[in-house]
């Protein structure tokens, strides 16, 4: 497994993107696009922090879609040891820190925050985005992607079981996900403005029940195996309407903390 594991960082590294394009899930790849975007047309360097970094594929974005913006990048998560290896010859300067989101960690101010797919397993979700905001340096943007509450909620009228929430702090989902009014109630007693509400991943049906069905069958392959027909199809991606939001599996928010001088 180990050995899998060093050819899976090597072909990362040297291929990049279009490696990860097929090797990992596209519900992933569409969200550190996003995520890579709002990077990209931010003015001036950026001081990054991951927050719930997983195996840090913003971070691979991030240095291929805009590097020389990216002064450094911190990503946190609670098993971060690969990370440090697979990415030591990166440019980019960088740590990985192992952290659980919901301790006492201090690290300073960023201009961008990336909570991607996080909140919803912290059972003290407003305390987690208090710390966000107060890690978030002025005019800096914070991401938050979560699944889509409304997404859940039509869906589990025909995969039963697929609003299961863990009733601990366990690694699983303590939520099934928010809307935007949740989101804006946990910004509300901090001095922030929205800057964009977006839905991503947009799903069909029948593909979410080949995903079920096949889930128990290997991870690897049960996710990249639809990664053909996104690509595919990406051209011709439907935009996030307000008539067909309950179709997409991610809600995806930017904040931006005011100046001092500003009015909230």
């Amino acid at each position: 497994m180990s050995s899998v594991r060093w050819l899976d960082g090597l072909l990362l590294n040297s291929i990049g993107i279009p490696y990860a394009s097929i090797t990992r899930d596209w519900l992933i790849n569409e969200r550190m696009r996003y995520i890579a975007n709002w990077a990209a047309r931010s003015p001036g360097k950026l001081r990054v922090l991951d927050a719930g970094c997983g195996s840090a594929l913003s971070f691979l974005y991030l240095q291929q879609h805009c590097g020389e913006k990216v002064e450094y990048y911190v990503g946190i998560d609670v098993d971060t040891p690969r990370l440090r290896k697979r990415y030591r010859h990166s440019s980019i300067e960088h740590d990985f820190i192992d952290a659980y989101l919901d301790s006492s960690w201090t690290l300073g101010t960023f201009d961008l925050i990336i909570a991607s797919e996080v909140i919803e397993h912290i059972v003290d979700d407003r305390g987690l985005f208090r710390r966000l905001y107060q890690h978030l340096a002025e005019n800096g943007l914070l991401i938050i992607t979560t699944p889509n509450k409304r997404f859940v909620n039509r869906v589990v009228r025909v995969l039963p079981g697929f609003d299961a929430i863990s009733s601990v702090q366990d690694g699983g989902q303590v939520r099934i996900g928010y809307e935007p009014t949740d989101l804006l109630e946990l910004a509300r007693e901090h001095r922030l403005r929205v800057m964009s509400c977006d839905y991503l991943g947009w799903v069909s049906l029948k593909e979410l029940k080949l995903r079920e069905l096949k889930r128990d069958h290997g991870a690897f392959l049960n996710t990249a195996r639809f990664n053909w027909s996104w690509l595919i199809r990406n051209v011709y991606q439907k935009s996030s309407s307000e008539d067909w939001q309950d179709e997409y599996w991610s809600l995806a928010m930017v904040f931006q903390r005011l100046s001092d001088g500003e009015q909230a």
